[in-house]
């Protein structure tokens, strides 16, 4: 057999299926050769024993949570939903306050003069408390002979300008309805309960949604988390309120995992070959914020037997989700038989850093 020749690295080299005296060496075809913080496309995925399993990208949540914006959120909140699988925030018709039962929507206080007094969430406070039916509460119903006069309970007439409307004493200028007239019931849309002003229906939205497209006519429409961002990559970390469209300086998704560095956010496609700073002195190449380092080439070497071709460790600090492979610059490039740890036929030399995300 011919003596080893000396390669260069990171050449192209066809050792598929070829090896020296038994020992294997894998093909370095694959190996990164861009720059610093080029862009090595999506040939790598996470070794699970390095960073442990992700989800179609991303680190899984918590069993009672969902992720909603790029971020996981509790199940029981109701600015995402109360269900599973939804993220829009709850619809409570009459609802001051929203709240979660048993993964639905359900009022967690009553607008005035309403009352959820059928328990059932997604109506919300269907009850008029101003109606023969339930007066002042969800028990009390007038006897036929009487009137109800909110605030005041049965009564045998209506009194100053109220006007009898079925049973019920309304002021017609703000009576939903008997808006104007006795007869004229204002009509509702999505996310949205009928109202009346000056003796003319209007809506009113029902709470986390409000008229973002600007046609009164078709209901509202969800009120959207934003999330403060610092480096205006588009994403951010703290949740800062909700709007139909995000303030300056808002994003409307989160997850972002440093939001002092435009090139760290969810869903980052491009491998960088230098780390930036978490902390004090923790370095992370987790460019894409999934709390796993994904290595654009995944040809590990060593110069144990068998002898390998490819990157050897760094010296950064082992830990959750970290490669030491990441911005190696040190590489197996040259094999022969008998190779072995501290053997001067299996050398390393330097190379471009391998490139992480």
């Amino acid at each position: 057999m011919p003596s080893p020749r000396r390669r260069g690295f990171p050449a192209v080299i066809p050792l598929v299926g070829m090896s020296f005296a038994g020992l294997a060496c894998t093909d370095l075809s694959h190996l990164a050769t861009g720059g610093p913080d080029a862009s090595l496309g999506d040939a790598a995925t996470p070794l699970p024993e390095e960073g442990g399993a992700i989800e179609g990208g991303v680190a899984p949540c918590g069993s009672n949570e969902k992720r909603c914006d790029g971020v996981c959120v509790s199940k029981d909140n109701p600015a995402y939903g109360c269900a599973a699988d939804a993220c829009t925030p709850c619809s409570v018709p009459y609802a001051n306050d929203v709240t979660c039962r048993a993964g639905e929507c359900g009022a967690a206080t009553c607008q005035t003069g309403r009352a959820d007094c059928n328990n059932r969430g997604m109506d919300g406070c269907e009850a008029d408390l101003g109606t023969p039916a339930t007066c002042g509460n969800c028990t009390t119903a007038c006897p036929s002979n009487l009137v109800c006069v909110p605030g005041s309970g049965c009564l045998s007439g209506c009194p100053g300008t109220l006007v009898n409307c079925d049973g019920a004493c309304v002021d017609l200028a703000t009576s939903p309805s008997h808006c104007g007239t006795c007869s004229n019931a204002c009509a509702g849309a999505p996310n949205a309960v009928p109202s009346c002003a000056a003796s003319g229906c209007t809506l009113t939205c029902n709470s986390g949604y409000d008229q973002c497209d600007g046609d009164g006519t078709n209901g509202c429409e969800a009120k959207l988390p934003y999330y403060t961002d610092g480096d205006a990559d588009g994403y951010g970390t703290t949740l800062a309120g909700s709007a139909c469209t995000p303030p300056p300086g808002n994003a409307p998704n989160g997850g972002d995992c440093l939001d002092t560095n435009a090139k760290v956010y969810p869903g980052n496609k491009t491998f960088f070959a230098t780390g930036y700073t978490m902390g004090a002195t923790k370095t992370s190449y987790d460019y894409d914020c999934n709390g796993v380092e994904e290595e654009a080439s995944q040809s590990h070497g060593t110069c144990a037997s068998p002898c390998s071709y490819g990157y050897v460790p760094g010296t950064r600090t082992p830990g959750p989700g970290v490669s030491m492979y990441c911005g190696s610059v040190t590489a197996v490039s040259y094999c022969s038989s008998g190779s072995a740890s501290g053997s001067a036929a299996c050398s390393t030399s330097s190379s471009n850093a391998l490139g992480c995300r």
